[in-house]
């Protein structure tokens, strides 16, 4: 998860204001553009990912959206795009990646850049709780790692085939105690958090399998729990 420094509402009432960065999961060096500016409506704000643009999510004002509405709004638009990242508030933004992601490494931003509409109050980065800066230079940030709980192997596979959004995806099975992934896309397929013996570490290494192909299938070594 990625933590911001402290927030404090910011103005979102003209057109013009603004405030964009680039996120990017498990150390990849792929990101997706993320930007939040007023939305159509009085008292809305508009979230743009990538190409999904979510429009008049509600908040109190637009003159001094909170820290909970800012996170709500942004998490709004990351569901719709299917981003698999939540962001949440306590006195700082905090970006978190799906259950599966137990890096340090599995929310970064960059990209960070902010725009002003010329009325009210201005927008400042130090108000968002990050570091404006050009095109791949980090927006800072605290990165730690989700509580990590260790699962059987069989846990895993039943994990895994379970969940809706890697049906028809990938294919898991247990292999002499190994846990064994089948890519099921034509497309190659990235894995993180494996380690360099194709054991499961949670780290920032990954490991790549070939599309559509059952040969080429990696098998890894799940942690026993416990």
């Amino acid at each position: 998860m990625l933590t911001g420094g402290a927030y404090s509402a910011m103005d979102f009432a003209e057109a013009a204001d603004s405030v964009s960065f680039a996120l990017s999961r498990n150390g990849s060096t792929s990101t997706t553009a993320v930007a939040v500016t007023k939305g159509a409506g009085a008292n809305t704000l508009k979230v743009t990912v990538g190409s999904t643009v979510t429009d008049n999510i509600t908040v109190t004002s637009g003159a001094a959206v909170t820290g909970a509405e800012m996170a709500s709004a942004i998490s709004t638009g990351l569901t719709a795009a299917n981003m698999d990242v939540a962001v949440s508030f306590t006195t700082a933004l905090v970006f978190t990646g799906g259950a599966g992601d137990s890096s340090t490494a599995a929310v970064s931003m960059t990209n960070f850049a902010f725009a002003n509409g010329g009325a009210g109050a201005a927008i400042t980065a130090a108000q968002f709780g990050f570091t404006a800066g050009g095109v791949g230079v980090t927006a800072g940030g605290t990165a730690s790692s989700r509580t990590k709980t260790a699962k059987m192997v069989d846990h895993l596979v039943s994990s895994i085939n379970n969940t809706t959004a890697l049906q028809g995806k990938v294919l898991a099975s247990t292999d002499n105690g190994k846990l064994r992934i089948q890519n099921l896309s034509t497309a190659e397929l990235t894995m993180g958090g494996i380690g360099g013996a194709g054991t499961v570490t949670g780290g920032a290494n990954t490991a790549d399998v070939a599309g559509n192909d059952a040969g080429a299938a990696v098998q890894y070594v799940a942690r026993s729990a416990g």
